[in-house]
């Protein structure tokens, strides 16, 4: 529940929004053009993910975690490696 309050706090409703899905299990394109939310576009949700993952890493470093801290740095490495292999199969695209 604090984690929750500074993301509200940090980065307002769409970023719980997206935490909350997330959370969830829930596609977080789900919330594309969500009147509550202010209608955000890919990108915006896509720059608010990455956000809320900079805030975990903070968050579980603040308060001494180093478990959370593992976790989620290897959470984000993996995504990274994802992303990477998207970029890779979109370069040979016509």
């Amino acid at each position: 529940q604090n984690f929750r309050r500074l993301v509200r706090d940090r980065l307002g409703e769409l970023g719980l929004a997206i935490f909350d899905a997330r959370m969830e299990g829930t596609e977080v394109k789900s919330l594309i053009g969500r009147d509550d939310l202010g209608h955000p576009n890919a990108y915006s949700i896509k720059k608010t993910v990455q956000s809320i993952k900079l805030l975990v890493r903070q968050y579980a470093a603040s308060v001494g975690n180093p478990g959370l801290l593992h976790d989620v740095e290897r959470a984000m490495d993996r995504e990274e490696t994802t992303n990477q292999k998207r970029r890779t199969a979109m370069v040979g695209r016509p």
